[in-house]
């Protein structure tokens, strides 16, 4: 007597990749990811100020439920060094390093 074996294979499916590797638009789309949001530094490293009245700008993606160093930091964007921001905790995006921990003033028209 044979004895047959049944494999479920799933040919359809793929891995999940994490959330720390997913664009924004993605991310928001996932129950178990959330966006990385930080506001816009503006001007030179000597007169870098942020506009706080403003939007924060979604730049990155992490697990939902990875908590955060509440301090505020800077961050260069590594893929465009013209594109710094300020970040209201230490959670930043995958590749990201902290440039400094220090508050920015506002800035002012």
């Amino acid at each position: 007597m044979h004895r047959f074996v049944s494999l479920a294979i799933c040919l359809a499916c793929t891995p999940v990749p994490p959330c720390d590797t997913l664009a924004v638009e993605p991310c928001a789309e996932r129950a178990e990811c959330t966006t990385i949001t930080a506001w816009t530094v503006t001007g030179t490293d000597e007169e870098a100020c942020v506009d706080y009245d403003a939007a924060r700008v979604a730049v990155g993606c992490m697990e939902a439920e990875v908590g955060c160093d509440d301090i505020v930091v800077r961050s260069t964007d590594p893929n465009d060094p013209d594109a710094r921001y300020l970040f209201s905790s230490a959670c930043l995006p995958s590749g990201w390093q902290i440039d400094a921990s220090e508050d920015l003033p506002q800035c002012t028209l």
